[in-house]
């Protein structure tokens, strides 16, 4: 978790997740891409990143992650208030982070 907590909060909010993710790609990823990783955390497919579909893919990177966590990510990218990441929102944060 360390290696991901760059501001030394204690958790690893979103756009650390982002951060790290898009250390792993040296070019801007593809539609495909963007839209496979989308999927991943979208499990229902219903077009939105829930917050338990959230809990579950974070758990598999950092064990303990709470709701708590999750909201604060989920709120850190979540531009239309529904309380869910949609797909436009997650292809910003992913292609924004790659511009920085």
């Amino acid at each position: 978790m360390k290696l991901m907590d760059n501001d030394g909060s204690g958790c690893v909010d979103f756009q650390e997740f982002v951060d790290v993710m898009a250390d792993q790609f040296f070019r801007e990823p593809t539609p495909a891409e963007l839209e496979a990783a989308f999927d991943t955390f979208d499990q229902d497919k219903s077009g939105y990143i829930s917050e338990e579909e959230l809990l579950v893919v974070m758990s598999r990177f950092k064990g303990n992650i709470t709701k708590s966590d999750v909201q604060k990510m989920i709120s850190a990218v979540d531009k239309d208030r529904d309380n869910r990441i949609n797909k436009k929102e997650f292809i910003n944060i992913v292609l924004n982070h790659n511009k920085n």
